[in-house]
């Protein structure tokens, strides 16, 4: 535990990647060369007196995840997290393709980015060239062919007259078209005064003047469909 309150604090932080002098050769003997003392620092204000100050330790709060788990989230100076250092290796990108792409564009600005490693022309030249990347890309391409073929058959169908193949009444004007035509002579009917000794069907709890509401929308869609080329229900 580390008091903030005491004149000189210090947080003792593990660096598993730290190669600096240790604190100790007793602490390098114990196997802890790579802890390394965080002092307290002071920071005045930008005022011509620098008058103000805070005293802090200069750390912030990080998290370490995988690359997968970071898409969607965006790294920047407003944002819960700051900075990003990627740990990015040729394997890594030859198992899972573009995985250096996705950590890359996590960050807002080349500020908010950095490198654990060095990356060469040759690491450069390597990215999208795997043979995974290879068959991702080629099964997208495949994908979007097919959505692409898809789109335009329906696109295509909205266009064709009714016709009695059962497998391919629905997706065009045509069909949408007699269905609305179908509802306005079912609820027609159902919103007709009812007749004593007969069922009420679904309306029958229905006011009358609710009725003839419903009446009047039915009219103008009728109105609205037999001004089109007529149909057949």
């Amino acid at each position: 535990m580390v008091h903030l309150s005491h004149p000189s604090p210090v947080v003792i932080v593990d660096f598993p990647g730290y190669t600096g002098p240790p604190i100790s050769d007793a602490m390098a003997a114990a196997g802890k060369a790579t802890w390394v003392p965080i002092v307290a620092t002071e920071r005045r204000c930008d005022s011509q007196q620098h008058c103000c100050y805070r005293i802090g330790i200069p750390l912030v709060v990080a998290k370490a995840d995988t690359i997968h788990s970071l898409q969607g989230s965006t790294i920047g100076d407003n944002k819960p997290i700051k900075r990003i250092v990627i740990h990015w290796s040729r394997q890594a990108e030859s198992r899972w393709p573009n995985i250096f792409y996705v950590a890359a564009t996590r960050a807002m600005g080349s500020h908010n980015l950095a490198l654990s490693f060095s990356m060469t022309q040759d690491d450069l030249d390597n990215i999208g060239k795997g043979d995974r990347w290879r068959m991702q890309n080629d099964d997208a391409n495949r994908l979007t062919r097919l959505a692409s073929s898809f789109l335009q058959e329906k696109q295509a169908a909205r266009a064709e007259p009714w016709h009695g193949d059962q497998e391919k009444r629905w997706g065009s004007a045509y069909d949408l078209r007699k269905k609305i035509m179908r509802f306005i002579l079912r609820a027609e009917t159902s919103c007709q005064p009812s007749i004593p000794g007969e069922s009420e069907g679904r309306f029958g709890p229905v006011s009358q003047g609710i009725k003839d509401s419903i009446l009047d929308c039915l009219r103008q869609w009728r109105a609205s469909l037999e001004a089109l080329t007529p149909i057949d229900v």
